[in-house]
């Protein structure tokens, strides 16, 4: 659009000529991020706005990442899955076929696993909208699984019954509890007073965030 011998771009436009123009401008690829900061001051965007747009963006860039390592765990447990399958019943027709056709023993277990490998189907090629939850639910047990396990004493010290108390939880799917909930298990099974209890589970809840509450 030409306006008194001006012409002015919407917001899409905009970002549509300077993406074409980076990807055609020699100096394309990697930039610092002083030139980051002076390109945003270029664009009157403040200091406040581009910190905030680059936390975002490194969340949605993690997310995404751990997004496609999650995909790709689906993927494997389903070809395994139908591998293991294919390959076990393929062997039990071959005795079937070997000891005589006169019962057909063969179809039970087919039919039967055939049911859950149809289930297992439908739900990796379909429930898309059920996905978030099962990612987030990946996401913990990758948490967990990362943890350290705390070396044991001799005599057994708060961490340690902190560590084992939140894989225990995990294992039964109570992941993540309260912080007082969790003092107070704590306490009980232990025996440390309030303010060592209250220590212990700070600790934890620094170093491995989002499993408490």
């Amino acid at each position: 659009m030409s306006t008194s011998g001006h012409e002015f771009y919407d917001e899409n436009e905009a970002e549509e000529i300077l993406q074409m123009a980076l990807a055609k401008s020699p100096t394309s690829g990697a930039i610092t991020r002083e030139r980051l900061e002076q390109t945003a001051a270029e664009l009157g965007i403040s200091p406040e706005a581009l910190i905030e747009a680059e936390k975002t963006w490194k969340a949605q860039k993690t997310d995404a990442e751990e997004f496609a390592l999650y995909q790709q765990d689906r993927r494997r447990a389903f070809q395994s899955h139908l591998f293991t399958f294919i390959a076990v019943n393929l062997f039990l027709f071959a005795i079937n076929a070997l000891t005589g056709f006169d019962t057909l023993w063969f179809l039970y277990p087919l039919l039967g696993w055939g049911i859950g490998m149809a289930i297992h189907s439908m739900t990796y090629f379909t429930h898309q909208n059920s996905r978030q939850g099962e990612f987030i639910e990946w996401k913990r047990k990758q948490q967990i699984a990362q943890i350290a396990p705390v070396p044991m004493l001799a005599v057994p010290n708060p961490d340690q019954i902190l560590y084992d108390m939140v894989r225990m939880e995990q294992l039964a799917g109570r992941v993540p509890i309260g912080k007082l909930m969790c003092i107070k298990m704590l306490r009980d099974r232990s025996g440390v007073g309030l303010k060592e209890a209250k220590e212990s589970v700070d600790r934890f809840a620094s170093a491995y965030p989002g499993l408490l509450l």
